[in-house]
């Protein structure tokens, strides 16, 4: 036994001496957030897809009727009586759906379907412009003009014209939020600035 510590720390020595003291540097884990400081220096970088730029689209009938657009992402879920999904393809218009989603919605509720072409025109100020819509905070991507939303769920619109002469821009982004519980909560908040003592 006393003859295998020598070897041992005999072995200790060895690789110890003479040799540089090699130091590791790992990069810092972050596994959230939260957890991130001023002092970090690496940049997230995060390419964000779109909810209705999907590869495989499903075709939505709202009380029977093929409808496009983004119109269960702006519809009041709490005026769907049922819902029925069938997973089978479809061809519609020479496009090809990989499934059929049947909403049918309570009785005496009609939303107030219009296209995001029609929402520009509508509201003054922003038809003059190209424009960049957004649906409670996500970018829009698609052709306007099939872009179906329901009017009467929008709570707010909020219009930002954006200008760089440096990269010859100039458009208005419209962000239309609907009429979620978070977003009703949030419109009711008062907000103080200002530099108090």
């Amino acid at each position: 036994m006393k003859n295998l510590l020598v070897v041992i720390f005999s072995l200790i020595a060895i690789n110890s001496t003479g040799q540089e003291k090699l130091t590791l540097i790992s990069a810092p884990k972050i596994h959230n957030d939260q957890f991130r400081t001023q002092t970090d220096t690496i940049v997230d970088v995060v390419y964000r897809g779109n909810r209705n730029n999907s590869d495989r689209p499903d075709a939505i009938f709202l009380n029977g009727k093929f409808t496009k657009g983004l119109i269960l992402q702006s519809l009041n879920l709490q005026l769907i009586d049922s819902l029925y999904v069938k997973k089978e393809d479809i061809e519609i218009e020479n496009k090809k759906y990989y499934a059929q989603m049947y909403i049918w919605l309570k009785k005496g509720c009609t939303p107030r379907l219009v296209s995001l072409s029609d929402m520009k025109e509508k509201y003054a100020g922003i038809y003059k412009l190209p424009a960049v819509f957004l649906l409670n905070n996500e970018v829009i991507k698609g052709n306007y003009d099939t872009c179906f939303v329901d009017e009467s769920y929008i709570l707010k619109i909020i219009i930002t014209d954006i200008r760089n002469q440096e990269e010859n821009l100039h458009f208005n982004l419209v962000n239309l939020l609907t009429k979620t519980e978070e977003n009703i909560t949030k419109s009711k908040e008062i907000r103080i600035r200002g530099n108090f003592e």
